[in-house]
């Protein structure tokens, strides 16, 4: 039996008054469910799939932010068949990837909304695979009497989590029932350290992502706590929502990518913060994407004032292949930001340094999950002051990729050429290392920059320049190499719509940035138009398709 559906779907959950909510700014908007309804529509849609499909029955789930979401992917686990999250194809973008979704998956069933259905009749016609589903509303299967069900195995699988796609098309790792309930006990583990409280999560992160399912979805029933989730476009629209609901529900539990702190900042000015109260938020989990120092710090600051602590970052590390969490700290302590020689980590080596590059510590693993530091030629294990992959064991482990033997074996069965007898473990494919019991992660293999040398981080290089001009829109720029003996460095970023300089004063000041922050020289700035950066569903650059779109000459150049 499972642990997971057991532990989440428990008698304590059933009996809240108010489960999962949908918020909204108008209060007529506002979508909120209790625990008795939310399970008895739970069992008769688990009910309907177990009626009409074998069990492990792949069982595509596309619905828009709502309460929808969680509805299905619990009864799809409740009736044993496997939930692969994906969402509506609203434009061509997320269109592609959904139909690259759907065609790896090769789904029995699709599960959506009447108003989706609806609406995206035509999406079947664009696939072959689209056309042999059944496709069905939610509202149709919750009319369906509730039947005994056959309970799930702890080694069924629970869904197919499909990675970001950073580096390489989307892949959809195996999460059983095991391994998710692993990294729900794994999380849960530090928040073990903190005085018991009557827990409020607060998510506006994508449901079908890894991280927006643990934190709105899972781990809120795994813990007993109540879940307040909202649009992800409803927050980049107007990012105060965040901290609005936060200070209207009280929320004590929240998480987001660095850039999302960042917009904050951005966007937020400081007469909105009248009638902000931010007291009650104790953890804001900050993942997914490299940590900036500078943003933890002048977030801590600017909403000290309405009741935020510095103490409220618990900066983590994960990946889908894990289910998603990896290593976080100790809640309610202070985020551990140490120094360190950017010339000695250019050569994969850890030189402490108090003037020189600020790196954020990401905590420790927990539970059964095991870390080592290694080098990724000789597949040794390398010495403590020694940059490396990122390699892991333990329950939270996935099972490999759907239908991609290959790929499954070379990431999820490595093995120490020095201690083979310690079995297989997981490679990351990030490069970091451990200090004072902190890993800290300065990259990814694939993405490295080698220039007469030495080791360089794209993003180290692209935040150099976008910080020397407002005319550099931040986060939106992908810095590569190309060529032999030299390599040329360049620069793809977008440039602000409203920007009055020309292309040689933008490249004389993205020239000038990097040689004094980093000491290399940019060969070529190439300008592009405001929203064109290729980038994965999550927001993550696609720097090796940024590369060969470059090289193919079919980026939208921006013209002033």
């Amino acid at each position: 039996m499972s642990r997971l559906t057991e532990t989440c779907l428990r008698l304590e959950n059933q009996k809240r008054p108010q489960l999962f909510t949908h918020w909204h700014e108008q209060e007529n908007r506002c979508e909120r469910i209790s625990g008795a309804a939310f399970f008895e529509q739970v069992n008769r849609m688990a009910s309907a799939l177990q009626k009409k499909y074998p069990a492990q029955s792949r069982i595509l789930l596309l619905f828009e932010p709502g309460l929808g979401f969680p509805l299905a992917f619990w009864a799809c686990l409740k009736a044993g068949m496997v939930a692969v999250p994906t969402y509506p194809p609203a434009d061509p973008r997320t269109r592609q990837r959904f139909l690259e979704i759907a065609k790896d998956a090769q789904a029995s069933a699709v599960l959506t909304s009447e108003k989706i259905l609806k609406k995206f009749q035509w999406i079947r016609y664009l696939l072959s695979s689209l056309r042999r589903m059944k496709w069905h509303a939610l509202e149709e299967l919750c009319q369906e009497a509730i039947i005994e069900l056959a309970p799930a195995k702890e080694t069924d699988l629970a869904l197919l989590q499909y990675t970001s796609g950073s580096t390489a098309s989307p892949r959809g790792v195996m999460l059983s029932h095991a391994n998710v309930y692993a990294n729900a006990s794994a999380l849960a583990a530090p928040w073990k350290l903190m005085p018991a409280i009557q827990e409020h999560f607060v998510s506006w992160l994508p449901l079908y992502h890894d991280m927006g399912l643990m934190c709105g979805v899972i781990f809120p029933l795994y813990t007993g706590a109540a879940s307040t989730l909202f649009s992800p476009l409803y927050f980049l629209q107007k990012p105060r929502r965040w901290l609005q609901v936060l200070s209207e529900t009280q929320g004590t539990i929240s998480a987001a990518p660095n850039f999302a702190y960042e917009l904050c900042l951005k966007k937020i000015t400081p007469d909105q913060l009248e009638g902000l109260d931010l007291s009650n938020w104790r953890v804001t989990l900050n993942g997914a994407e490299a940590i900036q120092a500078e943003t933890l710090q002048a977030f801590s600051e600017r909403f000290s004032t309405v009741g935020f602590k510095s103490n409220c970052f618990y900066n983590a590390y994960g990946l889908a292949e894990t289910t998603v969490f990896v290593a976080g700290g100790k809640p309610l302590s202070e985020p551990r930001i140490h120094r360190f020689s950017s010339q000695a980590l250019s050569q994969n080596r850890i030189v402490p340094d108090p003037e020189g590059r600020a790196l954020v510590g990401l905590g420790q693993v927990w539970e059964d999950t095991q870390l080592q530091i290694v080098n990724p030629d000789s597949l040794t294990t390398c010495a403590e002051n020694e940059i490396g992959e990122i390699w892991l064991q333990g329950s939270s482990v996935g099972m490999g990729y759907w239908h991609k033997t290959e790929q499954t074996e070379a990431t999820f069965s490595a093995q120490l050429a020095d201690h083979p007898e310690q079995g297989k473990w997981l490679r990351t494919g990030d490069l970091g290392f451990v200090y004072q019991g902190d890993l800290f992660i300065t990259g990814r293999i694939k993405e490295l920059i080698i220039l007469q040398g030495q080791n360089h981080s794209p993003p180290l290089i692209e935040k150099a320049v976008q910080t020397a001009s407002d005319a550099f829109r931040k986060g939106c720029g992908a810095a590569f190499s190309t060529g032999e003996a030299p390599e040329r460095l360049i620069l793809v970023q977008e440039i602000k719509k409203d920007c009055s300089l020309s292309h040689a004063e933008l490249e004389k000041i993205a020239k000038k940035a990097l040689a004094e922050s980093e000491g290399l020289r940019l060969d070529i700035l190439y300008p592009i138009e405001a929203g064109s950066l290729p980038k994965t569903s999550s927001g993550k650059i696609q720097r090796n398709q940024v590369k060969q779109l470059y090289l193919k000459g079919k980026l939208k150049a921006w013209k002033k």
